[in-house]
């Protein structure tokens, strides 16, 4: 696909077949993830392919637990106002009790360890946490253009980080590595790429001045 067109038709698709995502396209992606921005070059994303069912299931189960606290914020789809915005909660309440239809996930990392003079020396304080996490959301963004040049579906999250002590033990994540976002992976049940809702150019974009339209 042309570049363009990957960016302008990347969406979140939250229904999964069972088909096997082949290891090459899996390699692909994260090929693709670790060529991301870096701040002074440290690179510290690290990146975890799950495909194993008992241990999706577990995660599955962390993550239903988590939006039964975030539901709580992002509000009752019945009760919502907008069209768009009921979409999204509907099919984020389903996925609660199914995110482990996806046949693999990755969870995506940041290794404190990896950070140089970004940290302190004990590994605790984040000293410019905006590029340090940046970087680490940068690598999934071309984690998730690359799955859709491929013609997978991928969806992030990042629900189950809020239980990020839970998580760790299940695959002996050491202590200074922290979770970042889940992204579920696999080929869509239905394949309705297209243009992302989101707000006109115009609204966002200025020029030389805050409020002057780009022209």
């Amino acid at each position: 696909m042309e570049l363009f067109d990957v960016i302008d038709t990347q969406r979140s698709l939250r229904r999964f077949t069972d088909a096997p995502v082949s290891d090459d396209d899996i390699r692909r992606m994260l090929e693709s993830a670790r060529k991301a921005p870096s701040p002074t070059n440290r690179q510290p994303w690290a990146f975890l392919v799950i495909r194993d069912p008992e241990k999706r299931r577990a995660i599955a189960e962390i993550y239903k637990k988590s939006w039964g606290f975030a539901k709580q914020v992002y509000g009752d789809p019945d009760k919502a106002t907008d069209a768009a915005e009921r979409v999204m909660l509907v099919d984020t309440d389903r996925m609660a009790e199914a995110i482990d239809e996806a046949p693999v996930f990755i969870n995506c990392m940041l290794d404190r360890s990896l950070l140089g003079i970004m940290i302190t020396p004990d590994l605790q304080t984040i000293l410019e946490p905006s590029s340090v996490y940046g970087a680490v959301y940068s690598a999934i963004q071309n984690m998730l253009l690359s799955a859709r040049a491929l013609g997978l579906a991928a969806t992030p999250t990042n629900l189950t980080r809020f239980f990020d002590h839970e998580v760790k033990p299940l695959f002996g994540i050491p202590d200074h590595v922290e979770t970042i976002s889940l992204v579920l992976l696999g080929h869509p049940v239905k394949a309705n790429f297209g243009p992302p809702r989101r707000r006109p150019l115009d609204e966002i974009a200025f020029s030389e001045a805050w409020g002057k339209p780009l022209g």
